[in-house]
């Protein structure tokens, strides 16, 4: 069901939800596209809101709407320009944790998709949620399912290369970015830019 998406980096989007709460809630898991795309908090839990005009104060919370958002940008962009549904080509489910306590973000599988916060003593102080990291954490998922890259040596070097591609092209094919700043990855997660 279409929602409306106080995003912490993108202003007010459109994002899809499914209405099964407890008590009628709305919650962040997008059944029209593949087999579905979960955003969970950093303690595994699923995210509601009551009448699915989302809007959180806190960062971790409003970063769950910048991934989520981004999620299903990303899944529209391999189907619209690569015939692709989902990273395996079959909708794989994906389930995203949110707000983790680290300056990084990581793909370990479908379901064990993470997004950190950022750490206020390094230099990735804000949370890592901008489209072009969490298209560039898909496109880490696309590679598993479609080459035999691996994280060592000239093979880790092509996969970081092409999902940092993924990343900005993601983004760019998103939002219409322009420019230098375009190829800039994960500007979103320093407040220095």
């Amino acid at each position: 069901m279409p929602g409306t998406a106080e995003t912490l980096n993108y202003g007010q989007q459109i994002i899809e939800t499914t209405q099964d709460g407890p008590k009628g809630e709305y919650r962040l898991f997008d059944e029209t596209r593949g087999l579905g795309i979960q955003t969970v908090g950093a303690d595994g839990l699923d995210i509601y809101d009551d009448d699915n005009d989302w809007s959180f104060d806190a960062d971790n919370l409003s970063m769950a709407l910048d991934v989520h958002h981004g999620m299903g940008a990303t899944h529209d962009y391999f189907v619209d320009r690569f015939n692709r549904n989902g990273l395996d080509g079959n909708g794989v489910a994906l389930r995203a944790s949110t707000g983790i306590p680290f300056a990084n973000a990581f793909y370990g599988g479908p379901q064990d998709i993470g997004i950190g916060a950022g750490d206020p003593g390094f230099f990735l102080d804000r949370p890592l949620s901008g489209l072009d990291v969490v298209a560039h954490v898909l496109a880490h998922g696309f590679s598993a399912f479609s080459s035999n890259l691996i994280f060592a040596g000239d093979s880790g070097g092509l996969n970081e290369s092409f999902s940092d591609f993924a990343g900005v092209t993601v983004e760019h094919n998103t939002y219409n970015t322009s420019g230098p700043s375009a190829w800039t990855l994960g500007e979103e997660a320093s407040s220095e830019g």
